[in-house]
């Protein structure tokens, strides 16, 4: 019996595993712009003259470790709600290679990655600082490697009430979705932030 359902095409498993993981991204996509269409219908429904509209809703903001990558940019937008609590969505673009331990040095040159890190977070606080907890994901991928990667998130941040003024962020990630034993991605669980609020 054993013999019989035995897979003799290995490149069906990877066809498999491919497809999930495929799915798995059109769901956390799909649900990624459910929440913000939603969100954004939120915050139109607000008066514009609320004291909200008041602080920066924009960043633009380089990223150091975490997220998949050794090095990224990003925008990043923000929907407040309350005075206390905004909602914050994350596109970016970055660059990885693949973590090695080598005795001695190693006979080949470590592969490099693209990097596509993206979150959306939940952000509570007063005035300035914010506990920030969210989800994130990377697609991370090469001339001849391609692969998903997910991720909860939890970290502190720091957010000014006016703009042209810096802001800061320390973060945890650590993927649950999207490892596997191919290829190695450096990944840092600690990623640290600095912006440009606008």
């Amino acid at each position: 019996m054993k013999y019989l359902i035995r897979n003799t095409h290995p490149t069906v498993g990877k066809t498999l595993h491919s497809s999930a993981n495929g799915c798995i991204q059109w769901i956390v996509l799909s649900i990624l712009i459910s929440f913000l269409n939603l969100t954004y219908t939120v915050v139109l429904s607000q008066s514009k003259t609320d004291s909200l509209y008041k602080r920066p809703a924009n960043s633009f903001n380089v990223n150091l470790l975490g997220d998949a990558s050794i090095v990224s940019c990003s925008y990043e937008r923000l929907f407040y709600t309350k005075s206390n609590f905004f909602i914050a969505a994350k596109l970016g673009v970055g660059y990885s290679k693949e973590f090695r331990i080598c005795f001695g040095r190693c006979t080949t040159r470590p592969n490099t990655y693209l990097t596509i890190p993206h979150h959306l977070t939940m952000n509570l606080g007063k005035r300035t600082s914010f506990l920030e907890i969210g989800i994130g994901g990377t697609k991370v991928s090469s001339l001849t490697f391609r692969n998903y990667l997910l991720y909860p998130i939890i970290g502190y941040r720091y957010q000014p009430m006016r703009i042209n003024q810096a802001s800061f962020r320390i973060s945890i990630h650590v993927p649950v979705i999207g490892r596997n034993k191919e290829e190695d991605v450096l990944f840092s669980p600690f990623g640290f932030n600095l912006g440009v609020c606008f």
